[in-house]
């Protein structure tokens, strides 16, 4: 994967931004992690956790960690200055960002508590649930109290407490799987940083915006807050969404509308095969489109509506076109996904060749060391890899799986996982999820005959936990930490350190507060998605695998093989031509929820950036760049200010124009 791939010419030479596409740092100049730092990491990352208000996550840019960025560098530290005291360094902000991102960004806390009480609250005679799949469930991995299910669900009667023993009894093992589980993302991580940062020169698009706040935050002259095109571009998002919050809470108010259903349109013959598609307009991802190569934004938005004239034709046609399930794009769409992220796998990994193998003499030879300044040594990230794997196959096949089926699953999902970390980092996207998880690419390699009936339930609850919302993947997360703290005078290895304590304490705190809250305010109450419908999504699934069971299609293997070749073509297109316009990321993510939400920025991103260096040159470019991270800036300052607002007000304003 080479460089032109992800390095806009652009970011390498921006002056003060060395590790940004530039320069990499220099290991040896680098700082450890300060206590006043990890301290308020740590302090505002139990506030968030505890359901602190305006700590939104869910993202690869989590909006709360950038939103306590800008109020460190713009609000405490000119406070501190005027106070005579020492204000926060850039690395000392950088840090604090990162703890945050990578805390915000768990969503395990809230998948895990639902998953084990769902399949047994929504049983019923009807379903049939208990008897079909209740005995493939261990005893050890999900709460055996009655009440502690109902009272999570129902609420806790009067004058009773959440019975914490049956909790902790059923959570203990699955803290000790997640253990190990980030534990590989840690190791995946520090093993392709050197090659995706300093070697293809990712851009890294989303650390860009942290990075200049973390060294306007530090500077006496103020960086990028003594610019006005900044706040102007701040101003934009702010400005409408403040309208819009306010028609949200009084009607009267007009709306301006920033989400347009094209659905109306789309009523008759094959057209309606291409429903749903929505125009969203969010900010926050026409600023990153901006930062991003012109054929990256390009083939977000291109391959989108590629898909939907696919979904025309099959229309027009006559074709069967299921939607694929548990997700929102047709089943064809999701083959085409497994056959991209295979052959986009392959291609990281052949272009990662060289320096795994260093990587690997390093560890395991004696000679140079090639791993000074890392995140970790590189053999502590061979072996962490390794017994990481190990430890989570073993486990599984404790729970009931056949060891070879978890191996697989867990090999899958770690192609799964390199590529939506290499799209996030190189992409730019802040809210990336793929339409497939490891059980779909199984059965449609092997049938789910072979999977057999207990192997495929705990699979199916483990991938609705850890594999199924790629938004709660870390690995983009702590590469972007990484890359921030070059930028930002930061070791590495401090930083990994910071980084996994704020996530053990965002699970830890978090799994415990989902519990406490759900139990007292009854998570049928509280309802949504969140508890009335994801409770429910593996049962139904398990259900319906095994009442239709699901044979080998060659079908599918051919959607699967064409997309696969398809993107090896594409890759092979942009290594020989310079200026092929299309990436096939685009491809890879186009039937995804995430591409449904912001296909429409991303084109709109990308018809500003053409018209400014077409008509401004790079002198444009440049000039122009504070205002798009500014609207980054102001879209996640409103989706925080918001959910503050909304706690008093029990009125909801979802952040980045409905699409969360």
């Amino acid at each position: 994967m080479g460089t032109p791939a992800h390095a806009p010419v652009e970011t390498r030479a921006l002056p003060g931004r060395e590790g940004l596409g530039g320069t990499p740092a220099d290991p040896r100049q680098a700082r450890p992690v300060t206590v006043r730092a990890l301290l308020i990491g740590l302090a505002f990352m139990v506030y968030f956790a505890a359901r602190g208000p305006g700590g939104i996550g869910g993202f690869h840019l989590a909006p709360g960690s950038l939103v306590v960025l800008f109020l460190l560098a713009a609000v405490a530290n000119p406070l501190l200055r005027r106070a005579g005291r020492r204000p926060l360094s850039a690395g000392e902000l950088i840090v604090v960002w990162a703890m945050l991102a990578v805390g915000l960004v768990n969503d395990l806390s809230f998948y895990l508590t639902v998953s084990v009480v769902g399949p047994f609250y929504y049983a019923t005679p009807e379903n049939g649930w208990a008897r079909l799949f209740h005995d493939y469930l261990p005893r050890w991995l999900f709460p055996q109290d009655p009440n502690a299910i109902r009272w999570f669900f129902e609420g806790l009667p009067k004058e009773q407490g959440v019975p914490w023993g049956a909790w902790a009894a059923a959570l203990t093992p699955w803290l000790l799987f997640a253990a190990l589980f980030y534990g590989m993302m840690f190791c995946i991580s520090a093993l392709v940083r050197r090659q995706w940062s300093d070697r293809e020169r990712f851009s890294f698009p989303i650390v860009q915006i942290p990075v200049e706040i973390a060294l306007a935050g530090q500077s006496c002259a103020g960086g990028l807050f003594g610019t006005w095109i900044f706040w102007a571009g701040a101003l934009v998002p702010i400005t409408l969404h403040l309208t819009n919050g306010l028609a949200q809470h009084f009607p009267s108010i007009p709306r301006v509308p920033l989400l347009f259903s094209m659905d109306g349109l789309l009523q008759q013959g094959p057209w309606l095969e291409v429903r749903p598609l929505v125009c969203i307009v969010i900010f926050a991802v026409i600023g990153f489109s901006f930062l991003l190569p012109l054929e990256i934004s390009l083939s977000f938005a291109f391959f989108f509506l590629f898909y939907k004239l696919e979904c025309y034709l099959g229309g027009l046609f006559g074709a069967q076109m299921h939607v694929a399930q548990a997700y929102i794009c047709k089943e064809f769409c999701q083959d085409q996904e497994i056959g991209a992220f295979l052959a986009i796998f392959g291609g990281v990994l052949y272009g990662a060749r060289a320096h795994l193998r260093e990587a690997w003499h390093s560890a395991f030879r004696a000679g140079r060391k090639a791993d000074e300044g890392e995140a970790m040594p590189y053999r502590w990230a061979y072996l962490g890899l390794f017994g990481s794997l190990a430890g989570m196959t073993v486990w599984l096949w404790l729970a009931g799986v056949h060891p070879l089926l978890a191996l697989l699953c867990l090999a899958l999902f770690v192609v799964i996982a390199v590529v939506v970390a290499w799209a996030v980092t190189g992409g730019g996207q802040f809210f990336m999820q793929n339409s497939f998880a490891p059980l779909n690419v199984m059965m449609a390699g092997i049938g789910s005959g072979p999977i057999g009936p207990g192997s495929f339930t705990m699979l199916r609850i483990t991938q609705m936990i850890f594999m199924y919302d790629m938004r709660s993947l870390q690995m983009p997360t702590l590469l972007h930490g990484f890359k921030a703290s070059d930028a930002c005078g930061v070791q590495r290895a401090s930083m990994a350190k910071a980084m996994a304590l704020a996530l053990v304490v965002a699970v830890l705190v978090g799994t415990a507060t989902h519990i406490w809250y759900a139990s007292h305010h009854s998570a049928v109450k509280i309802g949504g998605w969140g508890y009335l419908d994801a409770p429910r999504l593996p049962g139904l699934h398990i259900v319906e695998v095994f009442n239709n069971p699901k044979e080998l299609s060659f079908i599918k293997l051919l959607w699967i093989g064409g997309g696969a070749l398809f993107t090896t073509w594409l890759l092979a297109l942009r290594m020989r031509y310079f200026w092929f316009p299309l990436h096939p990321i685009g491809f890879a993510f186009a039937g995804s929820y995430a591409m449904y939400t912001v296909w429409f920025s991303f084109f709109i991103g990308w018809l500003l950036k053409l018209l400014v260096t077409r008509y401004g040159g790079m002198r444009g470019y440049l000039f122009l760049r504070p205002f798009f991270l500014g609207l980054v800036l102001g879209d996640c300052l409103m989706a925080s200010f918001w959910a503050i607002v909304g706690t008093f007000t029990k009125v909801g304003y979802p952040p980045f124009s409905g699409v969360a």
